[in-house]
């Protein structure tokens, strides 16, 4: 079974459960919902206030700017931290009636080169026997705002999903990069992504401010022959149909 793309315009009416997102789970998880017993047991043993603060830039005018224009189903985020910024555009969503869709959380939860070089960065880690536990904190987010229904959490690191998305033909309509903020790991991320998002569709980066994204942006942009707008430490690029 494949999800390919189809248009990214639709009602304002939905399933509880989006459809885009049971087809994702039924072909990656084998229908098994990543938040099926999680909601019942794990909320119940933890506080819902429990969790560490959400993110930072994560209600950025950009996401609701591209989620009213091209009003996508499919939306996949790289570098995902605690869900701030997939919770705010799960919020949009529902503003705008988009109940059929759904979000993709690409993350390892197991934090990144600059998390374990710094003290202070390593301790939002939670290492347990030399292992991050901080995924917990994401899902108790997910579930505390009641989005566990448009959101997945796909723990696999960029470059193995983007396989997994271009073998079942998933096609974002959005997508927001926040991931390896290294100068290789980045343009690896947004070759990768570019590849597999739609016609049309939508690339949303965070930390335009970093030399190493700003100098990929710059050039991608120059090599791909597209254009792109930059506002208060995000990119977005969109592409050609």
């Amino acid at each position: 079974m494949t999800l390919s793309a189809t248009s990214a315009t639709h009602g304002e009416s939905g399933d509880a459960r989006s459809p885009v997102r049971k087809q994702f789970v039924d072909r990656v998880f084998d229908g098994v919902d990543p938040f099926a017993s999680y909601a019942a047991s794990e909320t119940v043993s933890k506080s819902l206030t429990d969790a560490l603060p959400e993110g930072w830039g994560s209600d950025h005018p950009y996401f609701r700017d591209y989620i009213e224009l091209i009003r996508p189903r499919r939306i996949v985020e790289i570098g995902t931290w605690l869900g701030g910024s997939a919770v705010h555009m799960g919020r949009l969503l529902r503003a705008a009636g988009l109940n059929d869709s759904c979000i993709i959380c690409v993350d390892t939860w197991l934090g990144s080169s600059e998390h374990f070089l710094n003290a202070p960065e390593r301790r939002t880690l939670k290492l347990t026997n030399g292992r991050a536990t901080f995924y917990d904190d994401f899902m108790r987010n997910v579930v505390r705002h009641g989005l566990n229904d448009l959101i997945v959490p796909f723990s696999i690191t960029s470059v193995a999903a983007a396989e997994v998305f271009r073998e079942i033909e998933f096609a974002p309509d959005l997508i927001y990069v926040d991931g390896d903020h290294t100068s290789r790991g980045f343009r690896a991320d947004l070759e990768l992504y570019w590849d597999i998002l739609r016609p049309g569709g939508v690339l949303i980066g965070d930390d335009f401010d970093w030399q190493e994204i700003h100098m990929n942006v710059l050039e991608f942009a120059f090599l791909q022959k597209v254009e792109f707008k930059a506002f208060d430490n995000k990119f977005a690029m969109r592409k050609p149909t």
